[in-house]
């Protein structure tokens, strides 16, 4: 994958410290996500962050990662999982209502996972400003990737261009400190929210756009039936712009 290895040197980030998504395009246009580092994915109510996440700690516990998988909604989340891959390797999904830098620690240090997720759906109201960096701090000293989800706020919804801006952070960033702590942020589009269906391609697709990344483009996926994201066929997609 000729793609992935020139990002990774351009990261300057060894292979063995780079974390595979294994959703093809994602990788080879980002690199997939880096130990040590907090990569964070944002969108509004619906998008597609939580089918996201679980396939990539699918995809990952796959590739026999250890993957500790935090959630405000475990049976959503232990559903969502199987029915993307019901014999999937296993994974620890543990629940996270209040966040605790002594508890996040110290499972941390028994579990030793390689990557973690963290999918709530208030971010804000589980972690402020000094848990997220007390996070990454976490993920930087015992050399894992942590991976967060937030919602962005609806300023979104009344504009004419609905695609994520970095300015549409800046209700989160209030709380958690996001701009500056995260080293990667994404954020997912969805057009079904926004565009007549009969304007769409009959498949459920998913824009992947780049918010702090040195790799600017947008990529395209396609969420299927089954939960599964794999790589959009190429072809004209309809979006606001």
């Amino acid at each position: 994958m000729p793609l992935v290895k020139n990002l990774i040197a351009s990261l300057t980030c060894p292979a063995t410290d780079i974390i595979l998504s294994d959703i093809a395009a994602f990788d080879a246009k980002y690199g997939g996500f880096k130990k040590k580092s907090l990569t964070f994915v944002a969108a509004r109510p619906v998008s597609g962050k939580t089918w996201f996440m679980c396939n990539c700690a699918v995809n990952m516990a796959k590739q026999h990662f250890r993957v500790l998988y935090y959630t405000d909604n475990i049976s959503e989340a232990v559903a969502r999982i199987h029915k993307i891959a019901p014999g999937v390797p296993d994974m620890y999904v543990e629940e996270m209502l209040i966040f605790n830098a002594d508890n996040f620690k110290k499972q941390c240090l028994q579990l030793r996972p390689q990557v973690v997720f963290v999918d709530v759906y208030l971010l804000g109201n589980v972690i402020n400003k000094k848990n997220l960096r007390r996070i990454k701090q976490i993920a930087e000293s015992l050399n894992f990737a942590v991976i967060v989800t937030g919602t962005l706020n609806r300023c979104i919804d009344t504009r004419l261009d609905k695609l994520p801006k970095i300015s549409d952070l800046l209700g989160i960033n209030q709380q958690t400190g996001v701009l500056e702590t995260a080293d990667f942020i994404f954020s997912l589009y969805n057009p079904a929210l926004y565009i007549p269906s009969f304007l769409l391609p009959p498949k459920h697709q998913l824009v992947v756009c780049p918010l702090k990344m040195p790799c600017k483009m947008p990529i395209y996926l396609e969420l299927k039936a089954t939960g599964v994201i794999g790589d959009w066929e190429p072809e004209i997609l309809p979006i606001l712009n």
